[in-house]
């Protein structure tokens, strides 16, 4: 099993090769990270946010997201692969605005993220 970064982990999620990987955070090895099996045997994966002051999940698909949501014990946000890569370069603070929108509506989506008038 191998030990990633947050950021090694967001990699793997985005190139979508995550099975059995855990996070390392601050190099110690996050006690609190977990990871749930999903729709087709890919795996979704909590993690706990430092920018954000939240725990979230990040998973391959769309799909992931709905079957983890519906089959899980899961109240935090849910952050696709795709969702991330458009976060991707964002400031602190509309990080944490979009973040606060995922956690009220559980099954929103993120489309679209105009990085220019975000930073």
């Amino acid at each position: 099993m191998e030990t990633l970064s947050l950021k090694a982990l967001a990699n793997k999620v985005l190139q979508r090769n995550t099975q059995g990987n855990l996070v390392e955070t601050k190099g110690k090895t996050n006690e609190n990270f977990h990871h749930k099996k999903v729709s087709n045997g890919r795996a979704a994966y909590k993690i706990y946010s430092e920018i954000l002051q939240a725990y979230l999940w990040v998973v391959d698909t769309d799909e992931d997201m709905h079957s983890l949501r519906a089959s899980q014990d899961v109240s935090e946000a849910i952050y696709t692969a795709d969702e991330i890569k458009k976060l991707k370069g964002l400031s602190s603070e509309p990080l944490r605005e979009i973040h606060k929108v995922k956690e009220v509506f559980e099954n929103s989506k993120i489309e679209q993220v105009n990085h220019e008038t975000t930073n």
